[in-house]
C-alpha cells in the first residue's frame, strides 16, 4: 500500500500560483512570507544558513583574487 504524503495549504497555493503563470522568484517571496508566518524559527535558520554560505562564498572568493 502506497502512503501518500499530506497536502498542505502551501503545497495547493503554490500549485495554484503555478498554474496561473506567476514567475518562479515572485512565488519565491510569496512562500518564504508564507513560510515566515507559521514557522518563524524554520525561517530565521534557514536565512542564517543562507547568509553563512554566502559568507564563505565571498570569503572564498576574496581569498581566491588575493592569493593565485
Amino acid at each position: 500500500m502506497q502512503k501518500t504524503l499530506k497536502r498542505s495549504p502551501l503545497r495547493d497555493r503554490w500549485r495554484r500560483w503555478k498554474a496561473s503563470g506567476i514567475p518562479m522568484t515572485v512565488r519565491l517571496s510569496w512562500a518564504l512570507e508564507d513560510a515566515s508566518v507559521t514557522h518563524p524559527v524554520l525561517t530565521a535558520l534557514f536565512l542564517a544558513i543562507l547568509v553563512a554560505a554566502a559568507g564563505w562564498l565571498l570569503v572564498t572568493l576574496v581569498m581566491i583574487l588575493r592569493h593565485p
